[in-house]
């Protein structure tokens, strides 16, 4: 059963000025941004699910924290008759009384069967913790509790095998790895993976058998986790396989890997500052899409090259999920701290430095020519090391575009403004920084 949220959240469906640059943003909440995403891949459908996370600080205001977006009707709801969410506790206790969250600790979806879902969650009756999984098999209608760790310790992870749903693994808080045989009501003991304690588990799913731990080190087993070896690629934040080839890639904050041969051996490809994401086309391998601070990035090498795709969300551009799916085209969904955006093409907003003298002050100058049509240069200094948002609104205060979101050095800039899918009238543009802020108006005549 879906929950449908229309009223908590700002949704906004753009098809004005936003389109320029070659997206809608389908969900926004700046008040606390988006914590963590992931795509879901069923068996013998194209589109992946999105499942997100909001930052715990909206648990204060509702009791739930996993949303799910449905992309043919670009809405969010509630994912499974809130199974996977969390839920507060008010208790009292001798003469003391208070409030808990019990939060899921992990969950797994089936992907042959959206029905199918397991999870841990700590649902003690007050303050203590005391965790239990649990597994639904009509949406989240009902469930039934199995004994994967009986003392009551949380799982970390849960993994189904993408080859038969009767399989699953998860791993406990002590690093000891778990299997089932029987869509997760009987467990038994695998291995205990010390080298866990600095890591995440990730099953390959398009190679049966196929582990990775990533984190301080990467490790890898080809026998369901029954033993690993080190690859010696050091503070991996994440791992991705292509479905149609041998490559898998790893990458951290500044470094990308790539091994063409399921992982046995790995090469460095490239550097790219801030890196927070990955997503190789599932249509061709060598089409990979890359999130960093700055945007979404794109190489169609493998690689080798990677060139900036698209920096024009806003406020954040930190990409913290992409999700591509099959015979998709040029659409690529994006998850950023703040947004989820529906991408379908390219629009690089460059920032240029013409001097690297310090300024004394910031300062924003007029725009030139002025009036424009259809474009315009935007010119302002920066005197310290901060970050910098320069964006452009219409006569009713609505932000029309971001030319700059990230912080600049001292110096001069320019930045060109294009106003070729915009109507003509007076627009405002304005520099800000945390303790600076200025702004001017430009007239658009076409």
């Amino acid at each position: 059963m879906k929950i449908i949220i229309s009223y908590i959240f700002l949704f906004l469906l753009f098809n004005n000025a936003a389109a320029q640059f070659n997206w809608y943003r389908i969900f926004s909440n700046q008040l606390f941004g988006i914590e963590t995403a992931s795509s879901i891949e069923y068996k013998f459908v194209n589109n992946k699910k999105i499942i997100f996370r909001l930052n715990p600080g909206y648990y204060n205001s509702v009791g739930s924290n996993y949303y799910a977006l449905e992309k043919n009707a670009l809405s969010v709801f509630i994912p499974f008759n809130s199974f996977i969410n969390g839920h507060w506790v008010y208790w009292v206790v001798g003469g003391n009384s208070g409030q808990s969250y019990k939060d899921v600790s992990a969950y797994q979806i089936s992907p042959f069967d959206s029905n199918f879902v397991i999870r841990c969650k700590n649902e003690a009756a007050n303050y203590q913790v005391f965790y239990t999984t649990k597994i639904t098999y009509n949406g989240g209608d009902s469930s039934v509790q199995v004994i994967v760790v009986p003392n009551g310790i949380s799982i970390t992870s849960f993994l189904i095998s993408n080859f038969s749903d009767s399989v699953l693994f998860a791993v406990d808080a002590n690093k000891t790895l778990y299997k089932s045989t029987d869509r997760g009501i009987n467990w038994d003991l695998i291995n205990v993976i010390p080298s866990l304690s600095n890591g995440s588990l990730k099953y390959n799913k398009y190679r049966d058998g196929s582990f990775f731990i990533f984190g301080s080190s990467l490790y890898m087993s080809t026998n369901n986790g029954a033993s690993f070896i080190n690859l010696n690629l050091n503070n991996i934040s994440d791992i991705a396989f292509s479905p149609t080839d041998s490559s898998i890639w790893a990458f951290n904050n500044y470094d990308i890997y790539k091994s063409t041969n399921f992982g046995l051996n790995w090469t460095f490809i490239n550097s790219l500052f801030g890196v927070s994401s990955l997503e190789i086309n599932p249509d061709n391998h060598l089409d990979v899409y890359i999130g960093s601070v700055n945007g979404l990035n794109r190489s169609i090498d493998g690689g080798y090259n990677i060139n900036v795709y698209n920096n024009t969300f806003s406020p954040s551009r930190r990409v913290i999920h992409i999700c591509k799916d099959k015979n998709s085209g040029d659409t690529v969904w994006v998850v950023t701290e703040e947004a989820i955006y529906k991408v379908w093409g390219s629009y690089v907003l460059p920032v240029n430095k013409i001097s690297a003298k310090i300024p004394d002050d910031y300062k924003l100058f007029q725009n030139y020519p002025n009036p424009f049509n259809p474009l315009t240069t935007i010119g302002f200094q920066c005197s310290e090391f901060k970050e910098v948002s320069l964006k452009v609104y219409d006569i009713l205060g609505r932000e029309i575009a971001v030319l700059v979101n990230e912080p600049l050095a001292p110096g001069m800039y320019e930045v060109k403004f294009d106003g070729s899918r915009i109507s003509s009238g007076m627009y405002f543009y304005r520099l800000k920084t945390a303790d600076f802020i200025e702004t001017k108006k430009m007239i658009l005549l076409k």
